[in-house]
Formats: structure tokens, sequence, C-alpha cells
């Protein structure tokens, strides 16, 4: 995916939980501004591509965050994508999962895949990782077309 990191490639991914400073932990993709969180996020990122503006985002919500269906189902709205019941079932259960480089599992939730290609419409990939209490959301949102 241009102007995303490659975290699919060798499936490790530049986010870790540092116990020292009792903090999740991440590396800035080179080319991609940081900057800081405001409300629920962590952290906002932003990089130009294509004459888009792509925004990236950390968030940490406590527990389950309202659970994994209901997150893709809100977030599947966000972009203006139904799925039948069935069908959505089907998309979770082959999600993928890749290991940080801290040895935690992060599902691979890849909105992209769902859609037919469309420049005028926007899609999302998602890194989800639960910390003992915490899920933490690394959400990525771009134009379709760039996908």
């Amino acid at each position: 995916m241009p102007g995303h990191p490659e975290i699919a490639k060798d499936k490790e991914a530049s986010y870790g939980y540092s116990k020292k400073e009792g903090r999740l932990t991440w590396d800035t993709p080179e080319g991609w501004t940081e900057s800081k969180g405001t409300g629920m996020r962590l952290a906002s990122f932003g990089v130009q591509e294509g004459g888009h503006k792509l925004d990236g985002s950390i968030v940490s919500l406590g527990g389950m965050a309202g659970g994994l269906k209901a997150n893709v189902t809100r977030w599947m709205g966000q972009i203006n994508l139904e799925l039948a019941p069935e069908k959505l079932d089907a998309f979770l259960n082959d999600l993928e999962k890749i290991t940080s480089h801290a040895g935690k599992e992060i599902t691979l939730i890849d909105l992209t895949t769902l859609k037919e290609k469309d420049a005028s419409l926007q899609s999302m990939l998602v890194g989800l990782i639960t910390y003992g209490d915490q899920t933490v959301f690394i959400k990525h949102i771009r134009p379709q077309d760039l996908s």
C-alpha cells in the first residue's frame, strides 16, 4: 500500500509497550508527520500522497472497547460500506494476525478488501492490539483509489 507502512510485508510491526515508561510506543513511518493526539487519540499521523491527505491514528480504550464485530460494523459505517451478516461473519473469521516487535498479536482489519475500487470512496486499514485491560486501534483512512 503506497503511503502506508508495510506492516504485512515482514509480518512484524513497529509498535510495542515500554514497561519502563509504562506506555505504548511506536515508530512514525518515514515521511509521515506525527501530532499530539486529542480526545481518545494517543497520536495522530498525516502524510500527503497523490494530492490527498491521508489520516492515521492510535486510540486506546478500556476493555474490549465494544468488541470486534461492533467496532468493524461502526468503521464500515464511517466509509459507507454495508455487508450481509453472513459475509461480515466470514470476513471476521478470516482476519490476518501479525506479531509486533514486542511480541504482541495484532489483528489486521483491511476494509479495502470488501469494496469495489472507486476513487470517490474512502477505505480503512486497522490494526487491533489487546494490552491487558486495554484495546489499542491503529487506524489508517485513505481514498480507496490509493489502496
